[in-house]
């Protein structure tokens, strides 16, 4: 009776279409390597995010690309799985010398990159530039951008 619990407690859980992007190796996609050789950077699985930026009910996968230092992520790209093949929605930065965060909210994906400003420490922006980029119904597009305050600046 034992062994038919335990079976069930080990096997993974299955796959639906909504997560079957978490099951694929993204780190060697031909666009995530292309954006790796371009930015010198390196692939972190822990940092993919996974959210529907679509709207059609599958995950999508946001990958950030790592500076491997001090600067954080450099550039992320989104990619989506599309009739069997991995497709790719956008690709942000990277931008000569600036990191980039990227979150998800609301189903957007939104990116921050420091902002500072002339009196600033180089370690302490008093500002970002955000840009939230939205579905439209055919491309992951800019929605919005701006300047915002930097609520982790403590001067």
């Amino acid at each position: 009776a034992g062994t038919p619990d335990a079976t069930a407690a080990a096997s993974p859980e299955p796959r639906t279409p909504s997560s079957e992007i978490r099951g694929l190796d993204l780190a060697s996609a031909d666009a995530v390597q292309a954006l790796l050789d371009a930015t010198g950077g390196t692939y972190v699985q822990d940092s993919v995010l996974y959210a529907d930026l679509t709207g059609d009910g599958a995950e999508d996968a946001v990958v950030p690309v790592s500076s491997g230092g001090t600067l954080g992520d450099v550039a992320c790209i989104v990619l989506m799985l599309g009739d069997g093949a991995i497709e790719t929605l956008l690709t942000v930065g990277p931008d000569a010398g600036t990191g980039i965060s990227g979150s998800i909210e609301d189903g957007k994906l939104i990116t921050l990159e420091p902002a500072p400003g002339p009196d600033d420490p180089e370690c302490c922006p008093s500002q970002l530039f955000q840009r939230v980029y939205a579905w439209d119904g055919s491309a992951l597009r800019l929605d919005s951008s701006g300047f915002i305050d930097n609520p982790g600046n403590g001067q």
